[in-house]
């Protein structure tokens, strides 16, 4: 007889609760929280670096209209998103597209950086090129985080463009070029490494990136 209540008891004890959608949420995301704090990182060091570079072209842009010398990268800084700055941006760019171009046609061979390993067994050449590419893959991560820190800045000057700082809206143009420029050659490293990373796997060499 007294098992009867237990039963009942049991029988009408409430169902499990769903998980809520912020469990959910945390629960898709944790396996990804390392990129995603990295990416929290990046933004928010673009952000520093774009209000303080608008604070010294904000500096150095009132002592030029007081008339006071400017060194070069005084200068520099005063205009803000000089155009000479992505030169060096683009020829990367275009040599990444010379690459990639020239990669349809290039031979099964190791590199100058693996003449040493021209004897070596097979085995070995695999293994250095597995690093090289983990060195693409790396260096294509890194020039991310600076596209992001770049777009970081153009965000800071859209904010105080639209809060009626007429020195960043003169220089938004330039900041947002600047952006343009530089998410393209992001795009020809990208376009470069897939067709290293294909040429690589037509290799046998796969893994590390």
């Amino acid at each position: 007889m007294a098992s009867a209540p237990a039963q009942n008891e049991d029988r009408e004890s409430p169902p499990a609760m769903p998980a809520s959608g912020w469990a959910r949420l945390t629960t898709a995301l944790r396996p990804h929280q390392l990129a995603l704090v990295s990416m929290g990182l990046v933004i928010a060091a673009g952000v520093g670096i774009g209000i303080g570079s608008f604070v010294l072209q904000t500096y150095f842009h009132n002592q030029y209209l007081e008339g006071k010398f400017l060194s070069g990268w005084q200068n520099f800084l005063r205009q803000g998103a000089p155009w000479q700055a992505l030169v060096p941006v683009t020829l990367a760019g275009l040599l990444a597209l010379v690459g990639r171009a020239r990669l349809d046609s290039s031979q099964p061979e190791p590199g100058i950086g693996f003449s040493r390993l021209q004897a070596a067994p097979v085995s070995q050449l695999r293994a250095a090129l597995r690093r090289e590419r983990r060195v693409v893959t790396t260096t294509l991560t890194v020039l991310s985080a600076l596209v992001a820190i770049v777009w970081a800045r153009l965000l800071v000057y859209l904010v105080l463009a639209a809060s009626g700082d007429a020195l960043a809206r003169t220089t938004l143009t330039g900041v947002g070029l600047e952006a343009v420029v530089w998410s393209l050659c992001w795009g020809c490293f990208w376009l470069w490494r897939r067709g290293y990373l294909a040429k690589l796997e037509s290799w046998g060499v796969t893994g590390g990136g």
